[in-house]
């Protein structure tokens, strides 16, 4: 599956249910300021719903008497998704950036009372075992590495992930494969095509989910995300990707 994320994926019934807990923990963890003023106008508002309902498994955090699956925030950042996975799986969160992460982990494990188990890795390389992963998430992450770069961290996240298991992230996309290089803090930006999409798993034994792709859409999607998110204009726009683990 490689889908476009429509804009108009925010007036469903089941984002605006994930986006008000969401805003509800941003409200708790940060502040209101910041939940109401940066998360709730923030692209995050598509790829968080996007990618928890592409997970196969839809846990709550009521059932707590059930056993979790093991899901893995590859490229986790410093976010609320982490917290809203927590509550429902058993979440392992990685990122190559370090201490002031792991900082930020331990401050909301213990605000919130979870298990973000965070730790400081690169995807290229982690200390994981093989198979050990049910699902793997990664939003708006990936394409801060060039191509080369990412075609090995595929490779890892394919040795990882057990057998049945899915990979639900977003990227960056355009009508046209290019990359960006942008400030210290982010310094680079690849925006994907469906092929170069393909590309990345090619030497891997991951599979898309489905033949879905709507990318025939993509000027009549992208205009309609620019007059919501008006600084991303003649940039690029999010794509949501489901891999299935045969």
């Amino acid at each position: 599956m490689i889908e476009l994320l429509d804009i108009d994926l925010k007036n469903t019934f089941e984002y605006q249910r994930v986006n008000e807990e969401l805003i509800e923990i941003c409200r708790t963890s940060h502040s209101i300021k910041e939940a109401e003023e940066s998360l709730a106008i923030s692209q995050y508002m598509l790829d968080y719903p996007w990618i928890y309902w592409h997970l196969p498994v839809k846990a709550i955090p009521e059932a707590a008497f059930l056993p979790k699956d093991k899901i893995l925030d590859a490229g986790c950042g410093r976010g609320v998704f982490q917290i809203f996975l927590a509550k429902r799986y058993e979440l392992y969160t990685v990122d190559r950036r370090g201490s002031h992460i792991e900082e930020w982990s331990k401050e909301k494990e213990k605000q919130f009372d979870v298990d973000l188990r965070f730790s400081c890795q690169n995807l290229k390389c982690t200390n994981f075992e093989s198979n050990f992963f049910d699902h793997i998430v990664s939003c708006s992450s990936l394409e801060h590495n060039p191509i080369e770069d990412a075609k090995i961290i595929f490779k890892e996240l394919d040795r990882i992930l057990k057998p049945g298991g899915r990979i639900v992230f977003t990227l960056e996309a355009y009508k046209e494969f290019k990359t960006w290089y942008g400030s210290p803090a982010d310094p680079i930006i690849t925006c994907y095509t469906p092929d170069k999409i393909k590309e990345l798993i090619e030497d891997t034994g991951l599979k898309l989910l489905n033949d879905k792709d709507n990318f025939d859409n993509f000027d009549t999607l992208f205009s309609k995300f620019c007059k919501t998110y008006p600084m991303y204009v003649s940039r690029c726009m999010p794509v949501g990707v489901v891999l299935q683990k045969p």
